[in-house]
């Protein structure tokens, strides 16, 4: 008889792992952006595009972790731990942008406002600084800012007190962060 061990990895490795991906994913677009700089709102979609290609391919490939997992020991499967689908992957990853979202938004709104400035100079930015645009969006941030928070609260916390160690995105995607699964041999008991 054989029995499957699901060995979960906890909030704080989840973190540190998340932390080392976005560092990774920050200074790749970085350096791609001094070499060719787009404009702030393409640069602010490349962010987005580059982080669900990169949260969403590693985890269903051979690995079945970002290089961030992989350094903290752990990767991303299904529930029962078999491997993911590139649908299962991209599900997960824009499930895991949820709480962002209002922020993402707030980015994509105030990138096209500084792209209609062409050249920086003092009157343009006395101009921006002054439009019925910019003082909504510096009224809207604090607020926006708030409900993200919140959101990331709801939304992730649940990983420091589940069994599985499950964040929303998680029990919605089907999908869980393991360190290991183990099936072990039970011995049968003698006749």
């Amino acid at each position: 008889m054989e029995e499957t061990i699901k060995i979960y990895k906890g909030f704080w490795g989840r973190l540190g792992a998340y932390t080392i991906d976005a560092i990774i994913i920050t200074v790749t677009l970085n350096v791609v952006f001094f070499v060719t700089p787009p404009s702030i709102l393409i640069q602010q979609l490349l962010y987005i595009l580059g982080t669900i290609g990169y949260f969403a391919g590693f985890p269903f490939t051979k690995l079945k972790a970002t290089p961030g997992q992989m350094l903290l020991k752990c990767f991303t499967a299904k529930k029962d731990g078999s491997d993911m689908a590139p649908i299962d992957a991209i599900k997960r990853v824009i499930l895991l942008m949820v709480p962002y979202m209002p922020a993402l938004y707030m980015n994509i709104k105030f990138s096209s406002l500084l792209d209609s400035i062409h050249t920086v100079s003092p009157e343009n930015v006395n101009e921006l600084v002054s439009s019925p645009e910019f003082n909504e969006m510096t009224e809207m941030s604090s607020t926006i800012g708030i409900i993200t928070f919140i959101a990331m609260i709801i939304w992730y916390l649940p990983m420091a007190f589940t069994k599985e160690k499950t964040g929303l995105h998680d029990l919605f995607s089907q999908t869980r962060v393991f360190r290991r699964i183990e099936t072990i041999k039970i011995p049968e008991a003698p006749k």
